[in-house]
Protein backbone atom coordinates (compact mmCIF):
# COMPACT_ATOMS: atom_id res chain seq x y z
CA UNK A 1 0.00 0.00 0.00
CA UNK A 2 1.12 3.14 -0.84
CA UNK A 3 1.99 6.39 1.94
CA UNK A 4 -1.35 8.15 2.55
CA UNK A 5 -0.66 11.01 2.89
CA UNK A 6 -3.65 12.58 3.99
CA UNK A 7 -3.82 10.89 7.15
CA UNK A 8 -0.22 10.41 7.47
CA UNK A 9 0.34 6.82 7.22
CA UNK A 10 2.40 4.39 5.37
CA UNK A 11 2.49 0.16 5.48
CA UNK A 12 4.98 -2.15 6.29
CA UNK A 13 4.31 -6.00 6.35
CA UNK A 14 4.71 -7.80 9.57
CA UNK A 15 4.58 -11.50 9.58
CA UNK A 16 3.60 -11.82 6.20
CA UNK A 17 0.56 -9.01 6.91
CA UNK A 18 0.36 -5.75 6.19
CA UNK A 19 -0.19 -3.41 8.92
CA UNK A 20 -0.22 0.52 9.18
CA UNK A 21 1.72 2.70 10.86
CA UNK A 22 1.00 6.36 11.78
CA UNK A 23 3.77 8.25 14.07
CA UNK A 24 0.98 10.64 15.71
CA UNK A 25 1.77 12.56 18.65
CA UNK A 26 0.90 9.99 21.02
CA UNK A 27 3.00 7.35 19.08
CA UNK A 28 5.60 10.17 19.43
CA UNK A 29 5.56 10.18 22.89
CA UNK A 30 5.26 6.69 23.64
CA UNK A 31 8.71 6.44 21.80
CA UNK A 32 10.06 9.34 23.85
CA UNK A 33 9.33 7.69 26.99
CA UNK A 34 10.16 3.98 25.82
CA UNK A 35 13.61 5.05 24.91
CA UNK A 36 14.23 7.82 27.16
CA UNK A 37 14.72 10.67 24.69
CA UNK A 38 14.73 14.42 25.55
CA UNK A 39 12.44 15.62 23.01
CA UNK A 40 10.50 14.88 19.66
CA UNK A 41 13.87 16.56 17.89
CA UNK A 42 15.84 13.11 18.50
CA UNK A 43 13.49 10.86 16.94
CA UNK A 44 14.81 11.24 13.57
CA UNK A 45 18.33 10.73 14.19
CA UNK A 46 17.49 7.15 15.46
CA UNK A 47 17.20 6.35 12.02
CA UNK A 48 20.72 6.62 11.93
CA UNK A 49 22.12 4.36 14.73
CA UNK A 50 18.75 1.71 14.58
CA UNK A 51 19.27 -1.21 16.60
CA UNK A 52 16.66 -4.33 16.60
CA UNK A 53 15.27 -2.46 20.20
CA UNK A 54 14.75 0.88 18.82
CA UNK A 55 13.39 -0.50 15.55
CA UNK A 56 10.82 -2.68 17.40
CA UNK A 57 9.90 0.05 19.94
CA UNK A 58 9.03 2.40 16.94
CA UNK A 59 7.16 0.06 14.76
CA UNK A 60 5.35 -0.61 18.10
CA UNK A 61 4.73 2.79 19.30
CA UNK A 62 3.50 3.83 15.83
CA UNK A 63 0.97 0.99 14.49
CA UNK A 64 -2.62 1.67 14.03
CA UNK A 65 -5.29 -0.79 15.56
CA UNK A 66 -3.03 -3.32 16.09
CA UNK A 67 -3.15 -5.59 19.74
CA UNK A 68 0.67 -6.75 18.79
CA UNK A 69 2.72 -6.10 22.52
CA UNK A 70 6.36 -5.22 22.08
CA UNK A 71 7.40 -8.45 22.61
CA UNK A 72 5.11 -9.56 19.51
CA UNK A 73 6.63 -7.14 17.78
CA UNK A 74 10.23 -8.16 18.18
CA UNK A 75 10.01 -11.50 17.75
CA UNK A 76 8.03 -11.11 14.26
CA UNK A 77 9.48 -11.39 10.61
CA UNK A 78 9.53 -7.94 9.48
CA UNK A 79 11.04 -7.20 6.17
CA UNK A 80 14.12 -4.83 7.92
CA UNK A 81 14.67 -2.51 4.70
CA UNK A 82 11.18 -2.38 3.64
CA UNK A 83 10.17 -1.81 7.22
CA UNK A 84 12.70 1.11 7.76
CA UNK A 85 12.03 2.73 4.82
CA UNK A 86 8.37 2.92 5.79
CA UNK A 87 9.15 4.16 9.01
CA UNK A 88 11.24 7.31 7.65
CA UNK A 89 8.51 7.93 5.26
CA UNK A 90 6.22 7.82 8.47
CA UNK A 91 8.21 10.18 10.39
CA UNK A 92 8.41 12.89 7.47
CA UNK A 93 4.76 12.24 7.04
CA UNK A 94 4.36 13.71 10.85
CA UNK A 95 6.98 16.36 10.92
CA UNK A 96 6.81 17.37 7.05
CA UNK A 97 3.46 16.60 5.64
CA UNK A 98 5.45 14.52 3.03
CA UNK A 99 7.46 11.48 2.50
CA UNK A 100 10.56 12.86 1.33
CA UNK A 101 11.49 15.10 4.26
CA UNK A 102 11.89 19.40 4.03
CA UNK A 103 11.42 20.78 0.81
CA UNK A 104 14.87 21.98 -0.39
CA UNK A 105 15.57 25.55 -0.16
CA UNK A 106 15.78 27.70 -3.79
CA UNK A 107 19.29 27.93 -2.99
CA UNK A 108 19.88 23.77 -2.69
CA UNK A 109 17.75 23.49 -6.10
CA UNK A 110 19.76 25.86 -7.63
CA UNK A 111 22.94 24.10 -6.31
CA UNK A 112 21.66 20.55 -7.75
CA UNK A 113 20.73 22.18 -10.89
CA UNK A 114 23.82 23.06 -11.57
CA UNK A 115 25.66 20.09 -10.56
CA UNK A 116 23.36 18.52 -12.95
CA UNK A 117 24.21 20.33 -15.87
CA UNK A 118 28.08 19.90 -15.28
CA UNK A 119 28.07 23.25 -13.64
CA UNK A 120 29.57 22.80 -10.28
CA UNK A 121 30.52 19.96 -8.63
CA UNK A 122 29.04 19.37 -5.29
CA UNK A 123 32.28 20.30 -2.52
CA UNK A 124 33.08 23.55 -5.12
Amino acid sequence: MPANTQKGETSLMINGEERIIRFSLDAQSRIIDALGLDGIEQIPQLMRKLDANVFATMIHAALVDSNMTLEDVKSASIPMMPAQRAIVQAINLAMWGNINGPDPTQEEVKQAEKIASGGASATH
